[in-house]
Formats: C-alpha cells, structure tokens, sequence
C-alpha cells in the first residue's frame, strides 16, 4: 500500500515538474503571433455555411427521429391497457418534446454562432 502510495507521488512530482519545465520555455517567447496559422487562411464565410449546413442536417435527423418518437408513443398511450402504462407514454411523449426543443434551441445557437463567425459587415 505504501509502495503506491509513493510510485504515485513520484510520478505526480514528475509531470508537475516536466509541466512547470515547458510552461516556462513556452512564456520565454516574447511577442508570440497567436493570430499566424491555419485560422487566417480560412474564408470566414465559407465556415460559417458548412458550420450551419452541419447543423441543420444534424437538427433535421435528429428532429425526424423525435418526430417519429412521438407517432410511436401516441400509439403507445393510445393503446395503453392500463393506467400504469399510459402514465409511462405520457412521461416519454413530455420527454420527447423537452428533446426536440433543445435541438430546436441547439440549432439556433449554432445559427447564431455562424452569423459571428461570418461576421456582420458581410
């Protein structure tokens, strides 16, 4: 027990020490240019459709899915023998319909986060 003890406090003051080592060789650099690199190059405008386009598909399919959902348990609750079993349907169809608001309101902040990304003068 003790053996562990110590093989994980070594090696948790090995990292610290190799983390603090390279933190302090990356803030030596003076003036780093964090805006260099890949971002610059990308056409703003461009990423925000893909980024929206993304997003509809995965909103479409996923709202589908909830839509489908909900015809099964309409059946369910529909068809229900006993009153146990209609309490269950009711609880999933609320469910169901909690979901396909979060992905409508997940959409919606993906939309708002290409409208940024593209950028409003655009």
């Amino acid at each position: 027990m003790l053996k562990r003890f110590v093989r994980r406090i070594t090696a948790v003051i090995s990292f610290l020490t190799a983390y603090l080592t390279l933190a302090q060789v990356a803030l030596a650099v003076e003036n780093p240019n964090i805006g260099a690199g890949v971002l610059t190059e990308v056409n703003q405008e461009a990423m925000a459709e893909k980024i929206l386009n993304i997003a509809i598909g995965v909103g479409g399919i996923a709202g589908g899915i909830g839509v489908l959902a909900l015809i099964y348990v309409g059946f369910r609750m529909v068809t229900a023998a006993s009153d146990h079993t209609r309490a269950e349907a009711k609880q999933h169809f609320l469910q169901i319909l909690i979901g396909l608001g979060v992905i409508g309101l997940a959409v919606t902040i993906v939309g708002f986060i290409a409208f940024l990304v593209k950028g409003q003068g655009q």
